[in-house]
């Protein structure tokens, strides 16, 4: 595995159809949840791609299924070589394909939507998503581009529940509902809302003044640096 360093550097390299703040948001939401299966639809040289991956690689489980028909132009071997690049082609499978008509995995936890941009073909791959058990879905473009906005529009999804936010042409997140469990630190126990150990008082310091010190020869009232012979609060 690459360096943390090394990774970032060589993802740098890989061009992105826009601009590259979500794939931090794809990395932390990856690492947090910890996929055992996570699915890109739509890929282009493998900006996002790397970055999900890396994440799975630090979980040190997990596999990154790509799904792509590659109509963009020739980006087949280059997502492959972007893959290499960062060391992250041995935890990563690509599906080459139309995501309406090739397989899936059958199971999920994690998806990320960035292909067919009809509305038709983002409500598809996420109902897709959705179908084989993901927990999160993420959506991109749902701000700048028609299809993928007219779908966050007409959102609804019983169970679910979702945050938008418009930079970075528009990015919608998915959450499967689930039941919460027990509260950990009850009322009772904390009513002011702070464990114990938090609400011990803190230990304030006697005052000690800081005496400046005195070049030796000096016997007026002046000492070293032209400040006076006085003591100063800390």
């Amino acid at each position: 595995m690459l360096s943390r360093d090394g990774f970032a550097l060589s993802a740098a390299q890989i061009p992105s159809a826009d601009t590259l703040r979500h794939t931090q948001l794809l990395y932390g939401l990856v690492r947090w949840l910890c996929p055992t299966v996570a699915v890109e639809v739509g890929a282009f040289h493998g900006h996002s791609s790397v970055w999900i991956a890396r994440a799975l690689q630090e979980n040190k489980s997990g596999r990154l299924f790509i799904i792509d028909d590659f109509s963009l132009g020739d980006t087949y071997e280059r997502l492959w070589a972007n893959l290499g690049a960062c060391h992250v082609a041995d935890i990563t499978t690509v599906i080459r394909g139309n995501s309406r008509e090739c397989p899936w995995p059958p199971k999920i936890d994690f998806a990320f939507i960035d292909g067919d941009h009809s509305h038709d073909g983002c409500k598809a791959d996420v109902d897709k998503a959705a179908a084989l058990g993901a927990q999160c879905i993420v959506i991109h473009d749902t701000t700048g581009w028609w299809g993928p906005r007219r779908w966050a529009t007409e959102w609804k999804y019983d169970g679910w529940s979702k945050v938008e936010a418009i930079h970075d042409s528009g990015l919608t997140v998915m959450m499967r509902n689930q039941l919460k469990p027990p509260v950990r630190y009850g009322q009772d126990e904390n009513p002011s809302g702070m464990l114990q150990s938090q609400r011990a008082p803190v230990q304030q310091l006697p005052h000690q003044p800081t005496p400046i010190p005195v070049s030796p020869g000096l016997t007026g009232a002046e000492g070293t640096n032209g400040l006076s012979r006085r003591t100063v609060p800390t």
